[in-house]
């Protein structure tokens, strides 16, 4: 037989069989969240205590667990904007150290943490199964002027539906497959990393602050284009970029620095190279000259094999080289690859 924690009293208040003793019964009776027929407590001390229909009848354990869910938050919610009580949901948040930001360009990418933040300092309004649009969420938290809001979904058997999944709105979704499933709602503080939570479009701001104090260890890529036409791609911590600009702020034209992308260096290298190409910077490079190949020899390193030399050669030979000239056809290839393995990567040379 059906076993369930929770029924309904005669004012259609739920009620925890563990709050119930033999002293507190309603005389009036209790009915089933899902199907409406009498429920009995049983209250005995050898079993655990529970509710029991009265007769045998069909009764679907998912649709109690669905009703359920969206009674628990419907009444834990209420309950804390009436008490004024927080409702805390925690979110990731990036940590961005701005130490060294004007030497890099940007805020560097340190660590995440829990974000803990008050649902009903933001949403002072809770509906129950109300149609918002093309929608009926479980449950409707809006702020006053009912312009923000979040679906809260209850999913037992049936996960969201795709149009609300790819939706724009906030979503938290519970899953829940038993009466304990419900306890994290109880506590009032719902996390990003309970596996029985998912949460959908939102999103927060990072928090930027000195974390290294100067101390950063991390490596980024720093190119530079020197007033020769060379180029060269490092990979060196903050304060060595900054010693780098100073040793050779004379002979630099350009530079920038972006994050280190480890085994693509190459890739990123002739990236950057056409880039500039294309912004007639005053770059060359053999992987922008109409003469140069693939060097393919077992024997040589090189990146090139020049066509019109007839030999191997390192990138920047085109400097020195009074053969170079720029094929506008190379600047385009190695920036359409760019632009479909790396779309964002201009962000670097704006």
């Amino acid at each position: 037989m059906i076993q369930y924690q929770y029924a309904l009293d005669a004012g259609e208040e739920l009620v925890d069989i563990n709050d119930l003793n033999r002293e507190a019964l309603d005389e009036e009776g209790y009915v089933c969240l899902s199907c409406r027929n009498p429920l009995i407590p049983r209250l005995g001390k050898k079993k655990a205590h529970h509710f029991a229909h009265k007769k045998h009848v069909n009764c679907s354990p998912e649709t109690y667990l669905h009703k359920l869910g969206k009674q628990v938050f419907f009444d834990v919610y209420t309950t804390c904007l009436e008490t004024r009580i927080p409702f805390f949901i925690e979110l990731q948040q990036d940590v961005e150290c701005n130490h060294f930001q004007e030497t890099i360009g940007f805020s560097c990418m340190d660590d995440k943490k829990l974000k803990k933040f008050d649902l009903t300092r933001y949403f002072k309004i809770i509906e129950y199964e109300q149609r918002d649009g093309q929608f009926i969420p479980d449950l409707l938290l809006l702020n006053e002027t009912r312009k923000e809001k979040v679906y809260v979904e209850i999913a037992v058997t049936h996960k969201l539906s795709e149009q609300k999944e790819n939706s724009e709105f906030k979503i938290i979704e519970f899953d829940v497959q038993n009466e304990n499933d419900l306890d994290i709602i109880k506590k009032r503080k719902v996390s990003v990393n309970n596996e029985k939570v998912r949460f959908l479009n939102f999103r927060t701001t990072p928090a930027v602050k000195d974390v290294c104090k100067g101390s950063c260890f991390r490596y980024f890529n720093f190119f530079v284009l020197y007033n020769s036409g060379k180029c060269h791609l490092s990979q060196l911590t903050p304060r060595e970029i900054v010693e780098k600009r100073k040793r050779f702020g004379d002979k630099i034209y350009f530079s920038t620095t972006f994050e280190d992308y480890g085994t693509f260096e190459p890739f990123f290298f002739k990236s950057a190279v056409a880039v500039l190409g294309k912004k007639n910077f005053p770059v060359k490079n053999c992987f922008l000259c109409r003469y140069h190949a693939e060097n393919t020899s077992l024997y040589n390193d090189e990146a090139i094999f020049c066509k019109f030399l007839k030999e191997p050669c390192n990138s920047n030979k085109a400097a020195d080289c009074s053969a170079y000239r720029k094929e506008a056809k190379y600047v385009e290839q190695l920036l359409e690859e760019m632009n479909w393995n790396y779309p964002d990567f201009l962000k670097y040379f704006e």
